[in-house]
């Protein structure tokens, strides 16, 4: 489905504004004005092409304007976008929540409104489309319309990007799947919280007194957005390296990471300083005296830093908290030791376990531990550079890959990426209900190296953010987190903080990610801009531009220049960008004062004239820097023939004739000089 028109009665600074979406049709509106005579809109359809109609995409939409112009809040209203019945909306505020909103289907047009037909008049010449008005205000007729099957409201999820730490919108929304999802650097957490069910999905409060439960529990409620983010970088990676793609990349790919990992006393410690109920303080008590009988062990061997040695040591932890007894009956002087012990009581079958699931974490855990182990053997061990992540003195293992090189699928770099995407979609199963938990190593997996200049970083996150937003079906613990197949993508502020060479390559690499990630999806992308660099990408029939006029949205609907392959330089000039204004306001400034000490009606000294053509060469515009020069020689010119006409002797004009002919003669040597 595709969103085709939506027409605000009001919203914020947005008053009856109507915002058409698609090149493929034109959407005109008459304001009646007076509460007696209607309002229309009459939607036609004009044939043109939609460039950007391929694959997964069914249209781009670019909104351009000045700051204060309505583009953030426009996808804000997007993004909670419906069509409620008049009887819901705020009886104090009646004209907030009033729209229309146009929707393509197939071969339908789809038109919701809640205004009455006093309100607005609708008129459609869409053929060969059919279309369907939709009155929400009448719910008997509405639950008769066959048409509703196709509902754009419950069918379509909005995933909001931005990397503006300043957005009102956060978190996420679902019925049965998916509705809508934000991501920005202040509203990560939902997806963080989401990701991280895997330590802990138990949704049924049947966890008792188990030791293992618990700690689960804890352990999932102190993840960050740091550790999630880690993980979706290296996801990206892989993606990248998976399709070839890593050179065609436009971003920074960091080639040298390096894995660590959390020992489950510094989870301990980071848990006890954020404990907050009594029940938690006595299970954490609990936790705490199973793993120090571990202690003893580990204290011996603290000079091993070695991420599989803390794994390990990891893992005989937790195996501890369902089997107490184990230390008792499996005595050890070593990790190694205990760890291969427990490997052949867990492959023996033996023990008692009081859950199946449990039974199979710990069997897998040691799997992948072992799985790492060979992933990473010869790779040094290295300290960490993320001091400001609380990585200071810590070592974790070094994998690089070439950036030319041939296959880097072969790399250890990129086999280890690999690995890390494969237990992210193990996430899957969790939601099938085919296992309890998630992977052991994605619980204290650390990666660090992750280091972006903040250009780097933004363009980072958007496209990370995007591609996961494609793996939420594999990487969402619960059928809420799973998105619905026709995607709305909001990116708002797409060129915030990057480097012009990424804005202006912005749309390629974004439509690049979208048929790539995407595919079985239908994904529309409406997102804002400041910058006019990315918009030699985009016809001008895909974009809206929005003007403040006195507080208030207005779409403006003057002729612009066409967009698509156009110069650069060119798109800057368009009036709309910079009001006509071609140079900064300082250097304006500034080349006025010059102008007006050149022109003084008491003219300028001599001695001053160096002084005025240093200030003149310090001009870019060779234009205006030649006008000034020309200027100051002929204003000089001018005052020695009044001081000549006005000297009273001989002697005074021969003086007047010296020093003019000492100007010209530094003029010659000036341009001989230059010649040479």
């Amino acid at each position: 489905m595709e969103l085709i028109y939506v027409w605000i009665k009001e919203y914020k600074c947005i008053r009856r504004q109507g915002f058409c979406l698609s090149p493929e049709f034109t959407v005109k509106e008459w304001d009646g004005g007076g509460k007696k005579e209607a309002g229309k809109l009459m939607i036609t359809y004009n044939k043109r092409d939609n460039l950007f109609q391929e694959g997964p995409i069914a249209n781009l939409t670019v909104l351009v304007g000045e700051n204060g112009s309505g583009k953030t809040t426009f996808l804000e209203y997007v993004h909670d976008i419906n069509c409620f019945p008049e009887e819901i909306l705020d009886r104090n505020k009646p004209d907030q929540g009033k729209n229309v909103i146009v929707v393509r289907d197939g071969e339908w047009l789809i038109i919701y409104t809640n205004l009455t037909s006093e309100e607005m008049e609708i008129e459609c010449h869409v053929e060969p489309f059919r279309y369907r008005i939709i009155d929400r205000n009448d719910r008997e007729k509405t639950a008769k319309d066959s048409i509703l099957s196709f509902d754009y409201f419950t069918r379509v999820t909005r995933l909001h990007i931005t990397n503006n730490y300043y957005g009102l919108m956060n978190g996420s929304w679902s019925r049965e799947r998916l509705d809508s999802l934000v991501f920005s650097p202040g509203a990560l957490s939902a997806v963080t919280d989401e990701f991280f069910q895997f330590v802990c999905p138990d949704e049924d409060g049947e966890k008792g007194d188990e030791l293992f439960w618990q700690y689960s529990s804890l352990l999932k409620d102190r993840k960050r957005t740091g550790g999630f983010q880690q993980l979706c970088d290296v996801l990206f990676y892989w993606r990248l390296i998976e399709r070839k793609a890593l050179k065609e990349y436009g971003g920074f790919v960091q080639t040298d990471l390096i894995f660590r990992v959390s020992s489950v006393y510094q989870e301990l410690n980071d848990i006890e300083s954020h404990l907050k109920t009594e029940e938690d303080q006595r299970h954490f008590r609990r936790i705490k005296e199973c793993f120090d009988r571990l202690w003893g062990i580990y204290d011996k061997d603290r000079g091993k830093e070695s991420p599989v040695y803390i794994l390990k040591m990891n893992a005989i932890a937790e195996y501890l908290l369902y089997q107490t007894a184990v230390m008792d009956e499996l005595p050890s002087d070593s990790i190694e030791e205990l760890f291969e012990k427990l490997e052949n009581r867990l492959g023996n079958g033996t023990g008692s376990y009081q859950k199946d699931e449990c039974r199979r974490y710990f069997l897998e855990a040691w799997d992948e531990i072992r799985d790492f182990e060979d992933l990473t053997y010869g790779l040094e061990l290295c300290a960490s550079r993320m001091w400001r992540a609380g990585g200071e003195d810590k070592k974790g293992l070094k994998a690089s890959f070439d950036r030319n090189a041939e296959i880097p699928e072969e790399s250890q770099y990129a086999r280890i990426c690999r690995f890390l995407a494969g237990k992210i979609s193990d996430n899957e199963s969790i939601r099938r209900g085919q296992k309890k938990f998630g992977s052991f190593i994605l619980r204290y997996m650390i990666i660090d190296n992750l280091l972006f200049s903040s250009g780097e970083r933004a363009f980072q996150n958007l496209m990370s953010w995007m591609s996961f937003g494609a793996e939420l079906s594999k990487a969402a613990v619960r059928e809420l987190y799973v998105p619905k197949r026709e995607i709305l993508l909001c990116i708002d502020e797409a060129d915030l903080y990057c480097h012009p060479s990424w804005q202006r390559d912005f749309i390629d690499n974004l439509l690049t990610l979208i048929k790539t990630a995407y595919a079985g999806y239908t994904v529309q992308i409406i997102m804002t801009t400041h910058s006019p660099l990315c918009l030699s990408d985009v016809p001008r029939e895909h974009i809206i531009y929005l003007k403040n006029d006195h507080g208030k949205t207005t779409v403006d609907q003057e002729e612009h220049r066409q967009t698509f392959g156009c110069n650069l330089y060119e798109l800057l000039n368009d009036a709309f960008y910079l009001d006509n204004q071609t140079m900064g306001k300082f250097a304006k400034r500034t080349i006025n004062e010059l102008i007006g000490e050149i022109n003084a009606p008491q003219g300028f000294l001599r001695e001053k004239m160096p002084e005025l053509r240093r200030r003149i060469e310090r001009i870019g515009d060779s234009f205006i820097r030649r006008k000034l020069e020309r200027q100051m020689e002929w204003q000089w010119q001018k005052q020695l023939e009044q001081r000549g006409a006005g000297a009273a002797s001989d002697e005074q004009r021969l003086k007047i004739l010296e020093e003019e002919k000492e100007r010209i003669e530094r003029q010659i040597k000036t341009l001989k000089g230059k010649n040479e």
